[in-house]
Protein backbone atom coordinates (compact mmCIF):
# COMPACT_ATOMS: atom_id res chain seq x y z
CA UNK A 1 0.00 0.00 0.00
CA UNK A 2 1.03 3.60 -0.53
CA UNK A 3 1.81 5.48 3.07
CA UNK A 4 3.18 8.95 1.39
CA UNK A 5 4.43 10.29 -1.41
CA UNK A 6 6.51 13.68 -2.12
CA UNK A 7 8.43 16.06 -4.81
CA UNK A 8 10.77 18.66 -4.75
CA UNK A 9 11.99 20.75 -7.81
CA UNK A 10 9.21 18.73 -10.06
CA UNK A 11 7.22 20.88 -12.82
CA UNK A 12 4.90 23.14 -10.85
CA UNK A 13 6.47 22.20 -7.85
CA UNK A 14 9.33 23.93 -6.40
CA UNK A 15 9.99 23.82 -2.26
CA UNK A 16 9.13 19.86 -1.16
CA UNK A 17 5.72 18.27 -0.54
CA UNK A 18 4.06 15.64 1.05
CA UNK A 19 0.86 14.05 0.42
CA UNK A 20 0.06 11.39 2.82
CA UNK A 21 -2.30 8.82 2.95
CA UNK A 22 -1.48 8.19 6.92
CA UNK A 23 -4.47 8.80 9.16
CA UNK A 24 -4.41 9.00 12.71
CA UNK A 25 -7.08 7.49 15.46
CA UNK A 26 -8.99 11.17 15.08
CA UNK A 27 -10.50 9.84 11.31
CA UNK A 28 -13.49 8.35 11.77
CA UNK A 29 -14.23 4.66 12.00
CA UNK A 30 -15.18 3.94 8.18
CA UNK A 31 -14.28 1.40 5.91
CA UNK A 32 -12.68 3.45 3.80
CA UNK A 33 -9.74 3.62 6.34
CA UNK A 34 -8.02 0.39 7.03
CA UNK A 35 -5.33 -1.11 9.01
CA UNK A 36 -2.47 -2.40 6.86
CA UNK A 37 -0.17 -5.00 7.81
CA UNK A 38 2.24 -3.05 9.38
CA UNK A 39 -0.47 -1.71 11.99
CA UNK A 40 -0.84 1.99 10.10
CA UNK A 41 -3.50 3.36 9.78
CA UNK A 42 -4.05 4.15 5.85
CA UNK A 43 -7.09 5.72 3.57
CA UNK A 44 -8.32 4.21 0.55
CA UNK A 45 -9.32 7.54 -0.92
CA UNK A 46 -7.40 10.61 -1.23
CA UNK A 47 -9.35 13.55 -3.56
CA UNK A 48 -7.61 16.42 -5.29
CA UNK A 49 -9.56 19.52 -5.58
CA UNK A 50 -8.59 23.41 -6.60
CA UNK A 51 -8.53 25.63 -9.53
CA UNK A 52 -8.05 24.91 -12.91
CA UNK A 53 -3.69 25.07 -13.73
CA UNK A 54 -3.24 24.86 -9.78
CA UNK A 55 -0.88 21.75 -10.25
CA UNK A 56 -3.73 18.69 -9.39
CA UNK A 57 -2.34 16.75 -13.01
CA UNK A 58 1.55 17.78 -11.31
CA UNK A 59 0.83 15.99 -8.18
CA UNK A 60 -0.98 12.84 -9.68
CA UNK A 61 1.99 12.58 -12.10
CA UNK A 62 4.50 11.97 -8.94
CA UNK A 63 3.93 7.94 -8.38
CA UNK A 64 3.77 7.51 -12.04
CA UNK A 65 7.10 8.50 -12.79
CA UNK A 66 7.98 6.63 -9.90
CA UNK A 67 6.74 3.49 -11.29
CA UNK A 68 8.26 3.81 -14.48
CA UNK A 69 11.90 4.40 -12.82
CA UNK A 70 11.31 1.45 -10.24
CA UNK A 71 10.06 -0.91 -13.10
CA UNK A 72 10.91 0.30 -16.84
CA UNK A 73 14.06 2.53 -16.49
CA UNK A 74 16.75 -0.18 -17.86
CA UNK A 75 14.60 -0.96 -20.88
CA UNK A 76 14.94 2.80 -22.11
CA UNK A 77 18.21 3.64 -24.34
CA UNK A 78 20.95 4.32 -22.47
CA UNK A 79 21.02 7.41 -23.86
CA UNK A 80 17.95 8.31 -23.47
CA UNK A 81 16.90 11.26 -21.03
CA UNK A 82 14.77 10.64 -17.97
CA UNK A 83 11.25 12.16 -18.45
CA UNK A 84 10.85 15.07 -16.31
CA UNK A 85 11.23 18.66 -15.71
CA UNK A 86 12.14 20.37 -12.92
CA UNK A 87 10.22 23.73 -11.71
CA UNK A 88 9.98 26.35 -14.41
CA UNK A 89 12.65 28.90 -13.10
CA UNK A 90 15.30 26.31 -11.57
CA UNK A 91 18.30 25.07 -13.79
CA UNK A 92 17.89 22.01 -15.94
CA UNK A 93 21.39 20.76 -13.51
CA UNK A 94 18.91 21.54 -10.06
CA UNK A 95 18.34 18.09 -8.84
CA UNK A 96 14.23 16.87 -8.66
CA UNK A 97 14.04 14.73 -5.51
CA UNK A 98 11.38 12.23 -5.28
CA UNK A 99 10.08 9.53 -2.47
CA UNK A 100 7.49 7.74 -1.51
CA UNK A 101 6.66 5.32 2.00
CA UNK A 102 5.04 1.88 0.70
CA UNK A 103 4.14 -1.06 2.48
CA UNK A 104 4.52 -5.14 0.97
CA UNK A 105 3.19 -7.18 3.87
CA UNK A 106 4.64 -6.48 7.25
CA UNK A 107 7.75 -4.54 5.23
CA UNK A 108 7.76 -0.49 5.35
CA UNK A 109 9.72 0.39 2.14
CA UNK A 110 11.37 4.30 1.53
CA UNK A 111 12.45 4.72 -1.49
CA UNK A 112 14.41 8.29 -2.41
CA UNK A 113 15.66 9.46 -5.48
CA UNK A 114 16.99 12.58 -6.28
CA UNK A 115 17.97 12.99 -10.02
CA UNK A 116 17.92 15.44 -13.03
CA UNK A 117 16.92 14.46 -16.49
CA UNK A 118 20.71 13.25 -17.86
CA UNK A 119 21.11 11.21 -14.88
CA UNK A 120 20.39 9.87 -11.19
CA UNK A 121 22.59 11.76 -8.50
CA UNK A 122 21.24 9.52 -5.72
CA UNK A 123 19.27 6.88 -4.70
CA UNK A 124 18.40 4.57 -1.12
CA UNK A 125 15.75 2.09 -0.56
CA UNK A 126 15.34 2.06 3.36
CA UNK A 127 13.58 -1.40 4.96
CA UNK A 128 11.45 -1.35 7.88
CA UNK A 129 9.81 -4.60 9.78
CA UNK A 130 7.75 -5.25 12.76
CA UNK A 131 9.39 -8.10 14.77
CA UNK A 132 7.31 -9.01 17.77
CA UNK A 133 5.92 -5.10 17.80
CA UNK A 134 9.46 -4.06 17.44
CA UNK A 135 9.97 -1.78 14.50
CA UNK A 136 13.64 -2.23 13.00
CA UNK A 137 15.40 -0.51 10.15
CA UNK A 138 18.01 -1.04 7.63
CA UNK A 139 19.59 0.87 4.45
CA UNK A 140 18.94 -2.08 1.50
CA UNK A 141 21.42 0.21 -0.74
CA UNK A 142 22.13 3.58 -1.41
CA UNK A 143 23.83 4.81 -4.32
CA UNK A 144 25.30 8.59 -4.74
CA UNK A 145 27.42 10.60 -6.86
CA UNK A 146 28.22 14.14 -7.77
CA UNK A 147 26.68 16.11 -11.09
CA UNK A 148 30.46 16.34 -11.94
CA UNK A 149 31.39 13.30 -10.86
CA UNK A 150 30.26 10.46 -13.65
CA UNK A 151 31.29 7.68 -10.87
CA UNK A 152 29.44 6.29 -7.82
CA UNK A 153 29.69 5.06 -5.27
CA UNK A 154 27.33 2.18 -4.60
CA UNK A 155 26.21 0.20 -0.67
CA UNK A 156 24.95 -2.81 -1.49
CA UNK A 157 25.59 -4.77 2.35
CA UNK A 158 21.92 -5.70 2.44
CA UNK A 159 20.29 -6.05 -0.78
CA UNK A 160 22.12 -9.07 -1.97
CA UNK A 161 22.75 -7.90 -5.32
CA UNK A 162 23.01 -10.65 -8.21
CA UNK A 163 26.36 -10.98 -9.82
CA UNK A 164 27.09 -8.62 -12.34
CA UNK A 165 24.55 -5.83 -10.97
CA UNK A 166 27.23 -2.92 -10.39
CA UNK A 167 28.30 -3.55 -14.37
CA UNK A 168 25.18 -3.10 -15.48
CA UNK A 169 23.67 0.47 -13.83
CA UNK A 170 23.95 2.95 -15.43
CA UNK A 171 23.33 7.03 -15.20
CA UNK A 172 19.42 7.00 -16.56
CA UNK A 173 18.56 3.67 -14.77
CA UNK A 174 17.50 2.74 -10.93
CA UNK A 175 18.86 -0.12 -8.97
CA UNK A 176 15.57 -1.79 -8.64
CA UNK A 177 14.66 -1.50 -12.26
CA UNK A 178 18.50 -3.11 -13.25
CA UNK A 179 18.47 -6.02 -10.71
CA UNK A 180 15.13 -7.06 -11.80
CA UNK A 181 16.59 -7.40 -15.30
CA UNK A 182 19.28 -9.68 -13.18
CA UNK A 183 15.94 -11.91 -11.62
CA UNK A 184 16.64 -10.10 -8.55
CA UNK A 185 14.07 -11.52 -5.63
CA UNK A 186 13.21 -8.35 -3.93
CA UNK A 187 13.14 -6.17 -6.99
CA UNK A 188 10.87 -8.67 -8.64
CA UNK A 189 8.54 -8.73 -5.17
CA UNK A 190 8.83 -4.37 -5.48
CA UNK A 191 8.00 -4.19 -9.28
CA UNK A 192 5.04 -6.96 -9.04
CA UNK A 193 3.39 -4.33 -6.91
CA UNK A 194 3.92 -1.39 -8.84
CA UNK A 195 3.34 -2.71 -12.07
CA UNK A 196 -0.48 -3.09 -11.30
CA UNK A 197 -0.48 0.49 -10.17
CA UNK A 198 -2.48 2.00 -13.62
CA UNK A 199 -3.39 5.46 -14.02
CA UNK A 200 -4.65 8.47 -16.67
CA UNK A 201 -1.86 10.64 -16.26
CA UNK A 202 1.75 10.12 -17.02
CA UNK A 203 4.98 12.54 -16.82
CA UNK A 204 3.29 14.67 -20.11
CA UNK A 205 0.26 15.65 -18.07
CA UNK A 206 -3.10 14.24 -18.54
CA UNK A 207 -3.66 11.63 -21.01
CA UNK A 208 -7.66 10.63 -20.67
CA UNK A 209 -8.49 11.79 -23.99
CA UNK A 210 -5.78 10.15 -25.57
CA UNK A 211 -6.14 6.83 -23.78
CA UNK A 212 -10.33 6.40 -23.84
CA UNK A 213 -10.51 7.97 -27.57
CA UNK A 214 -8.13 6.69 -29.28
CA UNK A 215 -8.71 3.03 -31.22
CA UNK A 216 -5.67 1.86 -30.30
CA UNK A 217 -5.69 2.49 -26.66
CA UNK A 218 -9.38 1.56 -26.01
CA UNK A 219 -9.05 -1.61 -27.44
CA UNK A 220 -6.04 -2.29 -24.99
CA UNK A 221 -8.85 -1.85 -22.72
CA UNK A 222 -10.82 -3.97 -24.07
CA UNK A 223 -7.71 -6.96 -24.97
CA UNK A 224 -7.31 -6.64 -21.33
CA UNK A 225 -11.01 -7.83 -20.19
CA UNK A 226 -10.98 -9.90 -22.97
CA UNK A 227 -7.94 -12.18 -21.44
CA UNK A 228 -9.66 -11.54 -17.94
CA UNK A 229 -13.28 -12.65 -18.00
CA UNK A 230 -14.16 -12.14 -14.47
CA UNK A 231 -13.19 -8.78 -14.70
CA UNK A 232 -15.07 -8.44 -18.11
CA UNK A 233 -18.55 -9.77 -15.56
CA UNK A 234 -17.71 -7.19 -13.15
CA UNK A 235 -17.72 -4.74 -15.67
CA UNK A 236 -20.71 -5.53 -17.66
CA UNK A 237 -22.57 -5.75 -13.66
CA UNK A 238 -21.61 -2.28 -12.79
CA UNK A 239 -23.05 -1.22 -16.66
CA UNK A 240 -26.18 -1.88 -16.12
CA UNK A 241 -26.36 -0.95 -12.39
CA UNK A 242 -25.44 2.60 -13.66
CA UNK A 243 -28.73 2.53 -16.22
CA UNK A 244 -26.98 3.61 -19.04
CA UNK A 245 -29.51 1.53 -21.21
CA UNK A 246 -26.39 -0.55 -21.73
CA UNK A 247 -26.34 -4.41 -20.81
CA UNK A 248 -22.94 -5.28 -21.88
CA UNK A 249 -19.84 -5.56 -24.40
CA UNK A 250 -19.41 -7.86 -26.72
CA UNK A 251 -16.16 -9.13 -27.63
CA UNK A 252 -15.48 -11.23 -30.30
CA UNK A 253 -11.80 -12.67 -32.00
CA UNK A 254 -12.19 -12.82 -35.23
CA UNK A 255 -10.09 -15.66 -37.72
CA UNK A 256 -7.43 -13.54 -37.94
CA UNK A 257 -7.07 -12.77 -34.25
CA UNK A 258 -8.89 -9.54 -34.16
CA UNK A 259 -10.66 -7.99 -31.41
CA UNK A 260 -14.27 -7.07 -32.73
CA UNK A 261 -16.18 -5.35 -30.01
CA UNK A 262 -19.84 -3.67 -29.88
CA UNK A 263 -21.74 -2.51 -27.06
CA UNK A 264 -25.23 -4.01 -26.50
CA UNK A 265 -28.11 -1.39 -25.92
CA UNK A 266 -31.38 -2.47 -24.49
CA UNK A 267 -34.51 -1.22 -26.01
CA UNK A 268 -38.12 -2.40 -24.40
CA UNK A 269 -37.27 -6.18 -25.10
CA UNK A 270 -34.84 -5.46 -27.99
CA UNK A 271 -30.81 -5.62 -27.46
CA UNK A 272 -29.07 -4.36 -30.46
CA UNK A 273 -25.33 -4.15 -30.80
CA UNK A 274 -23.74 -0.69 -31.53
CA UNK A 275 -19.73 -0.65 -32.67
CA UNK A 276 -17.22 0.86 -29.66
CA UNK A 277 -16.02 3.43 -31.60
CA UNK A 278 -19.38 4.60 -32.30
CA UNK A 279 -20.07 4.85 -28.78
CA UNK A 280 -20.11 8.35 -26.30
CA UNK A 281 -17.37 9.92 -25.46
CA UNK A 282 -18.39 9.00 -21.57
CA UNK A 283 -19.49 5.83 -22.76
CA UNK A 284 -15.91 5.32 -23.87
CA UNK A 285 -14.29 6.75 -21.05
CA UNK A 286 -16.50 4.78 -18.74
CA UNK A 287 -15.56 1.52 -20.32
CA UNK A 288 -11.06 2.57 -19.50
CA UNK A 289 -11.85 3.71 -15.80
CA UNK A 290 -13.37 0.66 -15.67
CA UNK A 291 -10.50 -1.25 -16.65
CA UNK A 292 -8.33 0.73 -14.30
CA UNK A 293 -10.17 0.33 -11.06
CA UNK A 294 -11.60 -3.22 -11.81
CA UNK A 295 -7.43 -3.91 -11.57
CA UNK A 296 -6.83 -1.68 -8.79
CA UNK A 297 -9.38 -3.39 -6.75
CA UNK A 298 -8.52 -7.18 -7.92
CA UNK A 299 -4.93 -6.79 -7.21
CA UNK A 300 -5.08 -4.42 -3.94
CA UNK A 301 -2.98 -1.99 -5.82
CA UNK A 302 -3.63 1.60 -6.45
CA UNK A 303 -5.89 3.31 -9.14
CA UNK A 304 -4.40 7.31 -9.91
CA UNK A 305 -7.28 9.09 -12.17
CA UNK A 306 -6.84 12.32 -13.24
CA UNK A 307 -10.03 14.77 -14.48
CA UNK A 308 -12.13 11.79 -13.18
CA UNK A 309 -15.52 13.76 -13.64
CA UNK A 310 -14.50 14.55 -17.41
CA UNK A 311 -17.57 12.94 -19.62
CA UNK A 312 -19.05 11.58 -16.65
CA UNK A 313 -22.00 12.47 -14.85
CA UNK A 314 -21.41 12.90 -10.64
CA UNK A 315 -24.08 10.43 -9.84
CA UNK A 316 -21.96 8.23 -11.82
CA UNK A 317 -18.53 9.49 -9.98
CA UNK A 318 -19.74 8.94 -6.27
CA UNK A 319 -20.38 5.64 -7.17
CA UNK A 320 -17.37 4.71 -8.58
CA UNK A 321 -15.30 6.75 -5.39
CA UNK A 322 -17.90 4.21 -3.16
CA UNK A 323 -16.47 1.23 -4.53
CA UNK A 324 -13.46 1.27 -2.52
CA UNK A 325 -14.83 1.52 0.60
CA UNK A 326 -17.08 -1.45 -0.38
CA UNK A 327 -15.25 -4.13 1.82
CA UNK A 328 -16.84 -6.92 -0.60
CA UNK A 329 -16.12 -5.48 -3.75
CA UNK A 330 -12.30 -3.86 -2.32
CA UNK A 331 -11.23 -7.08 0.11
CA UNK A 332 -8.12 -6.26 -0.79
CA UNK A 333 -7.59 -3.15 0.36
CA UNK A 334 -7.14 -1.31 -3.21
CA UNK A 335 -6.16 2.71 -2.86
CA UNK A 336 -7.53 5.31 -5.61
CA UNK A 337 -6.24 8.71 -5.66
CA UNK A 338 -8.26 11.38 -8.12
CA UNK A 339 -8.75 15.11 -8.98
CA UNK A 340 -11.77 16.25 -9.58
CA UNK A 341 -13.95 19.44 -10.33
CA UNK A 342 -17.13 17.52 -9.51
CA UNK A 343 -17.33 19.43 -5.81
CA UNK A 344 -19.94 17.17 -4.54
CA UNK A 345 -17.67 14.39 -3.94
CA UNK A 346 -16.65 16.02 -0.77
CA UNK A 347 -19.82 14.82 1.05
CA UNK A 348 -18.74 11.61 1.07
CA UNK A 349 -15.02 12.31 1.78
CA UNK A 350 -13.51 13.09 5.18
CA UNK A 351 -11.19 15.89 5.81
CA UNK A 352 -8.40 13.45 6.03
CA UNK A 353 -9.54 12.33 2.42
CA UNK A 354 -9.43 15.96 1.02
CA UNK A 355 -6.11 17.50 -0.25
CA UNK A 356 -6.63 21.21 -2.01
CA UNK A 357 -4.14 22.29 -4.81
CA UNK A 358 -3.68 26.40 -5.21
CA UNK A 359 -1.01 28.75 -7.69
CA UNK A 360 0.90 30.93 -5.30
CA UNK A 361 2.17 34.11 -6.93
CA UNK A 362 5.63 32.75 -7.95
CA UNK A 363 3.80 30.17 -10.12
CA UNK A 364 4.30 27.13 -7.44
CA UNK A 365 1.89 24.98 -6.34
CA UNK A 366 1.02 24.73 -2.50
CA UNK A 367 -0.71 21.77 -1.15
CA UNK A 368 -2.56 20.92 2.04
CA UNK A 369 -5.13 18.35 3.38
CA UNK A 370 -7.73 19.48 5.13
CA UNK A 371 -6.99 18.18 8.26
CA UNK A 372 -4.26 20.23 8.41
CA UNK A 373 -6.60 23.67 8.09
CA UNK A 374 -7.00 24.90 11.80
CA UNK A 375 -10.30 24.86 12.67
CA UNK A 376 -11.74 22.04 10.38
CA UNK A 377 -14.15 19.72 12.01
CA UNK A 378 -15.19 16.54 11.53
CA UNK A 379 -18.27 15.79 9.54
CA UNK A 380 -18.78 19.59 9.07
CA UNK A 381 -20.17 20.47 5.39
CA UNK A 382 -16.99 19.77 2.92
CA UNK A 383 -18.65 20.79 -0.17
CA UNK A 384 -20.47 24.12 0.77
CA UNK A 385 -17.70 25.42 3.42
CA UNK A 386 -15.10 24.72 0.20
CA UNK A 387 -17.45 26.24 -2.28
CA UNK A 388 -17.76 29.60 -0.03
CA UNK A 389 -13.94 29.45 0.25
CA UNK A 390 -13.22 28.82 3.74
CA UNK A 391 -10.50 26.30 2.63
CA UNK A 392 -8.73 28.35 0.17
CA UNK A 393 -8.18 26.77 -3.45
CA UNK A 394 -11.52 28.39 -5.59
CA UNK A 395 -10.44 30.48 -8.43
CA UNK A 396 -10.43 33.72 -7.86
CA UNK A 397 -12.67 34.54 -11.20
CA UNK A 398 -13.44 38.87 -9.91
Amino acid sequence: MIHSFSCENFYSFKDRMDLSFVADDNAPDKTTYIKDATDTRISLLESVIGPNASGKTNLLKVLPVIKWLLTDSWNENPTSEIPIKPFMTTSENDLTKLGVVFSLGEVIFEYDVHLTAKKIHYERLVERSITSKRRTAKTLFERSGTKDDVSYKISLANFDAPPGFETLIRDNATAISTALRLNHKLSREIAAYWQTIDFNVKESGYIGDQVFGSHEALYGAVSYFHLNKDLKEKADEILQKFDLGLSNFNIEESENHQLQVSVVHKFGNKQLPLQLDYESSGTRKLYGLLKIILLALAKGSMAIIDEFDASLHPDMIQELVSMFGDSDLNSKNAQLLFSTHNHRILAQLDKYQIVITEKEDDGQTAIWRLDEVSGVRAGENYYTKYLAGAYGGVPDIG
